[in-house]
């Protein structure tokens, strides 16, 4: 019952696929409004669920490689909003973000447009938020999704540890442990700043 309620397909493992689907809501290029943040964690929950419910996904290579880069743009994000609200000005020059942190993935096409947060006019109510206040919220809601990304990978990477062949345990932990390291970076600069 629970495999129907998830769209099992026929007894197999079906994560790759919803990955790629959640992935895909993910903007990776252009001018993109700070807005695109706000509905990422549930995302994120609505994934979880899905890969919390198939037994075969810890043993699917392309479902744990799919999740990683998903990740990786949701920091890419992330970053991309630091830096338009002004929340880790120095992070490229004083801590190489620029490596870590990038707007363009290895196979990107060089002439897509680079991935580049709008601000966005803040309110409550009838209330304009001015800069200050807007960067404080902006704060909160990319901390939250960073804590929310960094819980993920970490039960991706225990879902991951699950029976599988050395090798492929190894591999999985090794690329879910660096997507992790990049997701904690940016969430202690964006903390201690």
């Amino acid at each position: 019952m629970l495999a129907g309620a998830y769209g099992d397909h026929g007894g197999g493992c079906d994560c790759l696929h919803h990955i790629t689907l959640k992935a895909a809501q993910i903007p990776a290029k252009g001018a993109v409004p700070f807005e695109a943040l706000l509905g990422i964690s549930a995302l994120l929950d609505e994934l979880w669920d899905r890969i919390e419910a198939c037994d075969q996904c810890s043993g699917e290579p392309a479902a744990a490689h799919a999740a990683v880069q998903m990740a990786d743009a949701i920091a890419n994000l992330c970053y991309a909003a630091c830096l338009a609200y002004a929340l880790v000005p120095d992070a490229a020059t004083k801590h190489g973000f620029d490596q870590i942190f990038t707007t363009t993935g290895p196979s990107a096409d060089p002439s897509d447009p680079p991935l580049v947060c709008t601000r966005s006019t803040m309110r409550f109510g009838k209330y304009d938020f001015d800069d200050e206040e807007a960067a404080l919220f902006a704060r909160q809601v990319i901390s939250r999704l960073l804590t929310d990304l960094s819980a993920f990978l970490r039960r991706l990477r225990t879902k991951a540890g699950l029976p599988t062949t050395a090798s492929l345990n190894a591999e999985h932990d090794l690329s879910i442990g660096r997507a992790l390291s990049h997701v904690l970076s940016l969430l202690g600069r964006l903390c201690s700043d």
